[in-house]
């Protein structure tokens, strides 16, 4: 099945994907928490650790989402417009990926990066979802690549617009050495129950306005 399907839901990966943790073991998306230290691929195609360091959205609800597989049977199940990683560093939309293209995979038995054509595109009933936010920007999602981010075609401008979220974890950090816990406990994002984190939704509130004033601007002439 094509990939030009309707899915329901637009800026998450299932819960029950698995990601690495820094110790080598596999948990679920659902077990992760603010700090917890995962794996994904940096621009080189190298395996490293990166931190979760908020949750961009956490939901409990029946969606349609896409089930991509491989054709090493490796099959993530994600979001329309969620962010996959393609070759070259680009990304794509779930929702703009078709049978044949090519997806970037870490390989558990060479410990190295290997591109991964897509053998089926079909849709799958998930009963919650969510999107973490790393350090990184992206993680590995049963050992494939994707980004943190959806809606956003450029994955580069919403890594950037998430900067002022990595500054303070990082800060934190830091602040860990010479202030108490719970200040430094304070300045960290907590994982939120359900719905959106108000961060992301702040920005999407704010380009809304702005795409609709630019929209009556250009009208208006």
């Amino acid at each position: 099945m094509g990939a030009e399907m309707n899915a329901t839901a637009k800026d998450c990966i299932s819960s029950k994907a698995k990601v690495q943790l820094a110790n080598g073991t596999y948990v679920t998306l659902d077990s992760l928490k603010v700090g917890d230290t995962i794996k994904t691929l940096n621009e080189k195609g190298e395996l490293v650790d990166t931190d979760v360091i908020m949750f961009l959205h956490v939901a409990e609800e029946v969606r349609t989402f896409f089930k991509i597989e491989t054709e090493s049977n490796k099959a993530i199940t994600i979001s329309d417009e969620h962010l996959v990683a393609i070759r070259d560093g680009e990304f794509k939309f779930a929702r703009e990926l078709s049978e044949g293209d090519s997806l970037i995979s870490f390989d558990a038995n060479t410990g190295a990066q290997k591109e991964e054509r897509i053998k089926s595109i079909d849709s799958e009933t998930v009963e919650s979802y969510l999107a973490p936010l790393t350090m990184a920007g992206t993680l590995l999602a049963d050992d494939l690549l994707v980004s943190c981010y959806a809606s956003i075609k450029d994955h580069k401008m919403a890594h950037l617009a998430m900067e002022p979220i990595r500054f303070f974890y990082s800060t934190s950090n830091v602040l860990n050495m010479f202030m108490p816990a719970f200040v430094t406990n304070s300045l960290k994002s907590k994982k939120q129950a359900s719905g959106i984190h108000w961060y992301p939704s702040l920005l999407s509130t704010f380009a809304d306005g702005v795409f609709i004033n630019n929209k009556k601007t250009v009208d208006s002439f």
